[in-house]
């Protein structure tokens, strides 16, 4: 099974720097990044494209489905995850949300600490097991898409790679140390014989070309 991770395109608030809520969709940039990577896609031999349920990742899905010509199938494992409440709709720069993210920091070794009602590290790998678990029983001659979020790929990918010695600490170092493109791929593969292989981290050769092109376009009208 091949298994191409894609990570939502812009939302309408995140340039804003702002704790984002479940219901926040697409920018205008977002589509534009969602049509490229669907584009990018129609390459791959695709059989099934799964989507979180939050409107940011169903937009993306909704347009690369429709490049694709195949439906988007919800699960629940594949939305992002969950901060604690207090924190939604603040800056970055605010002081509660700083106070909030300094102890979640502070924390951050505990697998099951939780400031409130966000989930835990370990809530969160249990769930991102279960969808994994789910693929190898049901999916295992395929090629699945997913479209869900950064926090979220980061810790699919963390089980992957790193098996039974993925950690809180770890997944913390991973994190903060990784990066995710709005509309970057990731792909990972799943066989019996070798189990699970991560082949690309964050491919965004999509929105690249666009740049360049972009550029070549502006300086051939300047000429």
């Amino acid at each position: 099974m091949k298994l191409y991770l894609v990570r939502h395109g812009q939302s309408a608030v995140q340039s804003l720097g702002v704790h984002q809520s479940i219901d926040v969709t697409l920018s205008k940039k977002g589509r534009d990044q969602a049509k490229l990577v669907a584009s990018r896609l129609k390459n791959k031999e695709i059989n099934v494209i799964f989507s979180s349920p939050f409107p940011r990742a169903k937009e993306t899905a909704d347009i690369i489905a429709q490049v694709l010509d195949k439906k988007v199938v919800i699960r629940d494992e594949l939305k992002e995850a969950i901060w604690p409440s207090e924190i939604i709709g603040l800056h970055h720069s605010a002081p509660e949300s700083k106070k909030i993210r300094s102890e979640l920091e502070k924390n951050a070794h505990d697998p099951d600490f939780k400031y409130s009602d966000e989930e835990s590290f370990n809530e969160l790998v249990k769930r991102s097991k279960r969808f994994l678990d789910h693929l190898i029983r049901k999916y295992k001659d395929k090629n699945v898409l997913c479209v869900s979020h950064g926090f979220i790929q980061k810790i699919t990918v963390g089980i992957i790679v790193f098996e039974e010695e993925f950690s809180s600490n770890i997944y913390n170092k991973f994190k903060r140390n990784s990066w995710m493109e709005n509309t970057g791929i990731t792909e990972v593969e799943h066989t019996d014989e070798n189990g699970w292989t991560l082949h690309t981290w964050n491919d965004k050769t999509h929105l690249e070309n666009q740049a360049l092109t972009l550029i070549f376009a502006v300086k051939h009208k300047q000429d």
